[in-house]
């Protein structure tokens, strides 16, 4: 997703917006410094949640904010396979560059 947001928004008061509409535990943060991605103006959260089915799911979101434009990434996967899927996952998010 991809929206307007107003001059000066940086990606922390971006996320703290986004993260209220989510409902999902955070087990981790990172951030271009920790290497899980590469967009200096963005932050990311590995996380889980139950759906409405009762499956585990593990997710990986990324918000950020690139001059007046603040997008949100998700990937989402039932946690049994997110072992297979989280690589992929990485280098798609790795690749996002201003």
């Amino acid at each position: 997703m991809i929206e307007e947001v107003e001059n000066g928004t940086d990606a922390i008061t971006y996320s703290a917006l986004k993260r209220i509409k989510l409902n999902f535990e955070v087990l981790e943060v990172f951030t271009h410094e920790s290497g899980e991605i590469n967009f200096q103006n963005a932050i990311g959260y590995k996380g889980k949640y139950v759906d409405k089915a009762g499956l585990d799911h593990t997710l990986l979101i990324v918000h950020g904010v690139n001059e007046n434009k603040g997008f949100q990434i998700i990937c989402d996967a039932t946690s049994n396979i997110m072992d297979q899927v989280e690589k992929k996952f990485l280098v798609s998010l790795q690749s996002i560059r201003k």
